[in-house]
Protein backbone atom coordinates (compact mmCIF):
# COMPACT_ATOMS: atom_id res chain seq x y z
CA UNK A 1 0.00 0.00 0.00
CA UNK A 2 1.27 3.42 -0.82
CA UNK A 3 1.44 5.66 2.19
CA UNK A 4 -0.09 9.08 1.74
CA UNK A 5 0.52 12.11 3.93
CA UNK A 6 -2.27 12.77 6.37
CA UNK A 7 -3.98 16.12 6.10
CA UNK A 8 -4.26 18.43 9.09
CA UNK A 9 -7.99 17.68 9.21
CA UNK A 10 -7.30 13.94 9.31
CA UNK A 11 -4.69 14.37 12.04
CA UNK A 12 -7.19 16.41 14.04
CA UNK A 13 -9.81 13.67 13.58
CA UNK A 14 -7.33 11.00 14.71
CA UNK A 15 -6.42 13.01 17.81
CA UNK A 16 -10.08 12.96 18.86
CA UNK A 17 -10.28 9.14 18.81
CA UNK A 18 -9.42 7.75 22.24
CA UNK A 19 -9.44 4.03 21.36
CA UNK A 20 -5.95 3.12 20.03
CA UNK A 21 -7.26 0.33 17.76
CA UNK A 22 -9.88 2.61 16.21
CA UNK A 23 -7.30 5.39 15.79
CA UNK A 24 -4.93 2.97 14.02
CA UNK A 25 -7.68 1.74 11.69
CA UNK A 26 -8.73 5.27 10.78
CA UNK A 27 -5.10 6.14 10.12
CA UNK A 28 -4.91 3.18 7.71
CA UNK A 29 -8.21 4.21 6.11
CA UNK A 30 -6.95 7.75 5.51
CA UNK A 31 -3.91 6.32 3.70
CA UNK A 32 -5.79 3.97 1.38
CA UNK A 33 -6.12 4.80 -2.31
CA UNK A 34 -8.97 7.28 -2.83
CA UNK A 35 -11.25 4.80 -4.59
CA UNK A 36 -11.05 2.43 -1.59
CA UNK A 37 -11.71 5.26 0.87
CA UNK A 38 -14.74 6.28 -1.16
CA UNK A 39 -16.06 2.71 -1.44
CA UNK A 40 -15.43 2.09 2.28
CA UNK A 41 -17.52 5.09 3.28
CA UNK A 42 -20.02 4.96 0.42
CA UNK A 43 -23.77 4.80 0.84
CA UNK A 44 -23.76 2.73 -2.36
CA UNK A 45 -21.54 0.12 -0.69
CA UNK A 46 -23.75 0.12 2.40
CA UNK A 47 -26.88 -0.29 0.27
CA UNK A 48 -25.31 -3.10 -1.75
CA UNK A 49 -24.25 -5.00 1.37
CA UNK A 50 -27.68 -4.46 2.92
CA UNK A 51 -29.49 -5.61 -0.21
CA UNK A 52 -27.35 -8.73 -0.56
CA UNK A 53 -27.34 -9.76 3.07
CA UNK A 54 -30.85 -8.75 4.14
CA UNK A 55 -32.93 -9.02 0.99
CA UNK A 56 -31.27 -11.89 -0.85
CA UNK A 57 -29.96 -14.03 2.03
CA UNK A 58 -32.32 -12.93 4.83
CA UNK A 59 -29.53 -12.45 7.38
CA UNK A 60 -30.25 -10.96 10.79
CA UNK A 61 -29.04 -7.48 11.71
CA UNK A 62 -26.32 -9.07 13.86
CA UNK A 63 -25.13 -11.22 10.97
CA UNK A 64 -25.20 -8.24 8.60
CA UNK A 65 -22.91 -6.45 11.05
CA UNK A 66 -20.54 -9.43 11.02
CA UNK A 67 -20.42 -9.38 7.22
CA UNK A 68 -19.82 -5.62 7.20
CA UNK A 69 -16.96 -6.01 9.69
CA UNK A 70 -15.28 -8.67 7.55
CA UNK A 71 -15.65 -6.45 4.47
CA UNK A 72 -14.12 -3.54 6.38
CA UNK A 73 -11.15 -5.60 7.51
CA UNK A 74 -10.56 -6.67 3.91
CA UNK A 75 -10.71 -3.04 2.73
CA UNK A 76 -8.16 -2.08 5.40
CA UNK A 77 -5.87 -4.95 4.44
CA UNK A 78 -6.15 -6.52 7.90
CA UNK A 79 -7.79 -9.69 6.63
CA UNK A 80 -6.55 -11.45 3.52
CA UNK A 81 -9.22 -11.50 0.85
CA UNK A 82 -8.47 -15.20 0.31
CA UNK A 83 -10.00 -15.81 3.78
CA UNK A 84 -13.31 -14.15 2.89
CA UNK A 85 -15.37 -17.30 2.33
CA UNK A 86 -13.95 -19.08 5.39
CA UNK A 87 -14.61 -16.01 7.56
CA UNK A 88 -18.20 -15.74 6.34
CA UNK A 89 -18.72 -19.46 6.99
CA UNK A 90 -17.32 -19.21 10.52
CA UNK A 91 -18.84 -15.87 11.53
CA UNK A 92 -22.30 -16.65 10.14
CA UNK A 93 -22.39 -20.36 10.94
CA UNK A 94 -23.47 -21.21 7.40
CA UNK A 95 -22.37 -23.98 5.07
CA UNK A 96 -19.60 -23.36 2.57
CA UNK A 97 -22.03 -23.12 -0.37
CA UNK A 98 -23.98 -20.27 1.24
CA UNK A 99 -20.74 -18.54 2.26
CA UNK A 100 -19.49 -18.83 -1.33
CA UNK A 101 -22.73 -17.42 -2.72
CA UNK A 102 -22.69 -14.44 -0.33
CA UNK A 103 -19.00 -13.83 -1.06
CA UNK A 104 -19.58 -13.98 -4.81
CA UNK A 105 -22.39 -11.43 -4.64
CA UNK A 106 -20.37 -9.10 -2.40
CA UNK A 107 -17.31 -9.51 -4.58
CA UNK A 108 -19.32 -8.50 -7.65
CA UNK A 109 -21.06 -5.53 -6.03
CA UNK A 110 -18.42 -4.21 -3.63
CA UNK A 111 -14.92 -5.46 -4.43
CA UNK A 112 -14.93 -5.60 -8.25
CA UNK A 113 -15.31 -1.84 -8.74
CA UNK A 114 -12.10 -1.28 -6.70
CA UNK A 115 -10.34 -4.51 -7.64
CA UNK A 116 -7.01 -3.01 -8.74
CA UNK A 117 -6.58 -0.90 -5.60
CA UNK A 118 -7.66 -3.79 -3.39
CA UNK A 119 -5.11 -6.06 -5.04
CA UNK A 120 -2.37 -3.48 -4.35
CA UNK A 121 -3.39 -3.15 -0.69
CA UNK A 122 -3.21 -6.93 -0.33
CA UNK A 123 0.04 -7.23 -2.28
CA UNK A 124 -1.54 -9.43 -4.95
CA UNK A 125 0.27 -9.43 -8.25
CA UNK A 126 -1.90 -9.28 -11.33
CA UNK A 127 -2.10 -12.53 -13.28
CA UNK A 128 -0.89 -12.25 -16.85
Amino acid sequence: MTSQQLTLDQIEQLNQISDPAARRRYSVLFQLPQDLQTAFESETTTNSVWSITRDKYDLSDGDIGKVARVIGLIFLGEMPIKNFIAELKNKLGVDVQKAQAIAQDINQAVFQPVRQSLMRVHGIERDT
